[in-house]
This record gives C-alpha cells, sequence and structure tokens, in this order.
C-alpha cells in the first residue's frame, strides 16, 4: 500500500512540475493567483483520483485554467468516467470541468448526443460542467449557472447528485454531464408601468401587454427597501433587468417576443421607481 501512496506523491509533484512549467508559456493569460490555485486543484484532484481507484484513475490527465478542470485518459467502463468527473468536480475551487475521457473499447464517450459522428460535430458539442443553479427551465430543459453559463440538457443529460432537471431548484450544486452549451443574448432592461399584478401566478402585466414572470428567486425593490411581490402597486413605474435568452440553437441569435404576443418574459431584477402612491413633494 505504502507503494501505491508513494506514486500519488510523485503524481501530484509531477502535476505540479508540468503546471509550473507550462505556466511560464501562459502566464500572461493568469494572474499569480489564478496559477497557483490552478496548480492546487489539478495536483488535489490528481490524488483524488488516484486514492480512489489506482488500477483505472492513475491513467487521468488533469489539467486546469482559471479554475476549468479537463480530464483525459481511458478508464474500463463509463461508471468510472462519470465517478472521475463526480470526484474531480468535488473539489473546492473547480467552476467548470470538461470530462473528455475516453471509455476502452466504445466507439464515443457516452457523454455524446448518440451517433459516431456527432462528438465531433463543432455545431453540437457536448460537455460536461459542475457549478449553482441560478435558475433552471424544465419545460426547455434549459439550466442557467451562476456565473453567466446557460447549459441545455438532452435525453441523454445526466445531472448529479444524480437528480433529474426536474427537481433542479436554484442555489444546487450540481455536475451536469453531457449537456449542450446554449448561445445567449445580454442581459436587457425594460421599463413600462404596471397594470396588474397576480400574486399566485408571480406576474406582472404591464400596460403595453407584456407578462413579466418574477420569480421567488428574482430580486423586488425600491431603491435599497426590498419589496414583495404584493407590495407593487397597479401604476407604478419599473425598470425590469431581464433573464438571458438561451438562443435556438448553438451559434444563432435568440430574439425577444413583441409585447402584442403577450409571451411571458422572465425577470430577475424588478426595480420600482415611482408608484401612484408616492407623496408629492
Amino acid at each position: 500500500m505504502s507503494g501505491v501512496w508513494a506514486r500519488i506523491a510523485s503524481l501530484a509533484l509531477a502535476a505540479l512540475l508540468a503546471l509550473a512549467i507550462g505556466g511560464v508559456v501562459s502566464a500572461h493569460a493568469r494572474t499569480v493567483g489564478e496559477f497557483i490555485d490552478d496548480t492546487r486543484i489539478s495536483a488535489e484532484v490528481t490524488t483524488r483520483l488516484a486514492a480512489e481507484s489506482p488500477s483505472n484513475f492513475l491513467k487521468i490527465d488533469v489539467r486546469t485554467e482559471t479554475g476549468i478542470v479537463t480530464l483525459s485518459g481511458t478508464v474500463d467502463s463509463s461508471e468510472k468516467r462519470a465517478r472521475a468527473a463526480q470526484i474531480a468536480g468535488a473539489v473546492n475551487g473547480v467552476k467548470g470541468l470538461v470530462n473528455n475521457i475516453q471509455v476502452a473499447g466504445a466507439a464515443t464517450p457516452p457523454s455524446s448526443s448518440g451517433s459516431a459522428t456527432s462528438s465531433t460535430s463543432p455545431a453540437t458539442p457536448s460537455i460536461d460542467a459542475t457549478g449553482t443553479v441560478a435558475s433552471v427551465d424544465p419545460s426547455s430543459g434549459t439550466i442557467t449557472l451562476s456565473d453567466g453559463r446557460v447549459l441545455r440538457a438532452t435525453d441523454r443529460t445526466a445531472v448529479y447528485q444524480p437528480t433529474t432537471v426536474q427537481a433542479l431548484k436554484p442555489g444546487d450544486h450540481v455536475l451536469v454531464r453531457g449537456a449542450t452549451p446554449a448561445t445567449v443574448r445580454a442581459p436587457e432592461s425594460r421599463m413600462g408601468t404596471v397594470s396588474r399584478v397576480d400574486t399566485t401566478r408571480r406576474q406582472l402585466v404591464l400596460t403595453d401587454g407584456s407578462v413579466v414572470r418574477v420569480a421567488s428567486s428574482a430580486s423586488v425593490h425600491r431603491g435599497t427597501e426590498r419589496l414583495t411581490l404584493g407590495q407593487v402597486e397597479p401604476g407604478a413605474e419599473v425598470v425590469i433587468q431581464l433573464a438571458p435568452v438561451p438562443s435556438a440553437s448553438p451559434g444563432t441569435t435568440a430574439t425577444r417576443p413583441a409585447p402584442e404576443t403577450a409571451a411571458a418574459l422572465d425577470a430577475t431584477d424588478v426595480s420600482v421607481v415611482w408608484t401612484p402612491s408616492t407623496p408629492a413633494r
């Protein structure tokens, strides 16, 4: 057993040295603090993998850049591939995960979308990612993480701790395996006047016909004063920060529905700038 731990120590040291050498070339792209943290993450992932399964995980290469861990190498089962991703994603400081581990004897990685050519198609990449859920739309399978990444789940996407997209809620820390990255537009702001407040559905209806969904995680406020949705008065003038809109497919740009369609918009922030009951100055 001492030989195994000696091997783990040597691998961790090798990872540190390799990153130190490589960092000389790319140091201009990372701060010293980021480089040191990336080195620590790689060493810790390598050590945990080797301790879990020396016969399989000693063959995995671990590289980290600005908190994004990339795993590569070969294992003998899809279960061990998934377990390696879980171990790496649990290391403190990991912001994202790219799982390039191959399964011996498999034509394509298990996180691919099915066909032998789909994993090499740049139009439909499949990725693994870890992060904290900011919002989730179960109807479209769209998961937005707190760092702004937007993922679209397919019928081949796995979500850990194991769960489903439908069970996710804001604040959950997850590993999403085999998802499709979604292109999003930058967040938008919209001004309007409130016509009606529906607290049951958590919606604001504006005078132009727009319907704005206000999730419980959204911020509703007047200046620094926090408000409940029920405290927003009809006639109030509001500035609404809209959630990013995932595009229909990678590489395309989504457009918001016109107000006259009365399609619901999702708000992340509602700022009340004037209310009918504001005292006259």
